[in-house]
């Protein structure tokens, strides 16, 4: 049998419990088609109570299933939905899926055919590997169709070189030389477009920095830079190695005043970037 669609049902019917027990099961992140003979000999089926969401409608295997077709062997083989008014069934391919923006989803060539899941199978017919995608995932995490243009304010906190350098949170203030540096936490992935900041300075200049240091020795790129020489603000669009990473490198704010006659003060830094996958 192939696996149901779990329709609303009236308080109180005999199949009640059981669409409770499978929402509950996707809104946990349960969501995945759960195979059996995992690294054992016989080709993986959908075990017995694995249930999925496709296009907002929740599907229930109340036993365990074969998928059909005969899986290559040594080969990655895509498992594919494939949905019909009331149940869904899965089946092996070796042709790569295609991404549908506007689906949200991986499909085959005809768009019918919705990419679930992959696993590899050896020469003993054992399931070696597998990858079970989260649906639900990929449904609100689309490539959008153009970038989205964020903002990302740093806050005016963190380590300093002086006692002469005091850090407020709305601002940071300098009664004589000294550097504060400010951690940054943005979203990897995101491609740095501007770095602005805005000050006051009665007399020499405010550097501004963003900068990134590499977690296995510390060395430190600058990707963009504001020299103040007097009140204002200003913005620096050209920026070097601008893609976040954040399993390669940390990063933050460098504001160095390297002469003093008068008390300065750097009131705002906003750093602006791009997205092209929606983000939390």
């Amino acid at each position: 049998m192939a696996g149901y669609q779990l329709n609303t049902d009236s308080l109180g019917s005999t199949d009640w419990t059981g669409w409770i027990n499978a929402n509950e099961k996707v809104w946990k992140g349960y969501i995945d088609i759960t195979v059996n003979n995992w690294d054992t000999t016989g080709v993986p089926s959908i075990a017995k109570g694995g249930c999925m969401e496709l296009g907002g409608s929740i599907f229930y295997f109340g036993d365990t299933e074969a998928i059909t077709g005969t899986p290559s062997t040594d080969n990655l083989n895509y498992i594919m939905a494939t949905v019909s008014s009331t149940n869904v069934a899965l089946s092996y391919t070796t042709t790569a899926p295609s991404w549908i923006a506007n689906k949200g989803g991986w499909y085959d060539a005809t768009e019918a055919k919705r990419y679930v899941g992959g696993c590899g199978i050896d020469l003993d017919n054992k399931f070696t590997y597998g990858q079970i995608r989260d649906i639900k995932y990929l449904n609100q995490n689309p490539t959008l169709s153009s970038s989205v243009t964020r903002f990302y304010a740093v806050p005016l906190t963190g380590f300093t070189s002086a006692t002469t350098v005091h850090t407020y949170g709305t601002m940071i203030e300098w009664t004589a030389v000294g550097t504060a540096w400010i951690p940054v936490a943005l979203p990897h992935g995101a491609i740095i477009t501007e770095l602005y900041s805005q000050v006051i300075v009665p007399d020499n200049n405010i550097v501004v920095e963003l900068n990134r240091s590499t977690l296995a020795s510390s060395a430190v790129d600058t990707m963009a830079s504001n020299t103040h020489t007097g009140d204002g603000s200003m913005g620096d669009t050209s920026i070097s190695n601008g893609t976040i990473d954040n399993g390669s490198y940390n990063y933050h704010v460098r504001c160095l005043r390297a002469t003093h006659s008068d008390t300065a003060e750097l009131y705002s830094v906003r750093i602006q970037y791009t997205i092209t996958n929606l983000l939390p």
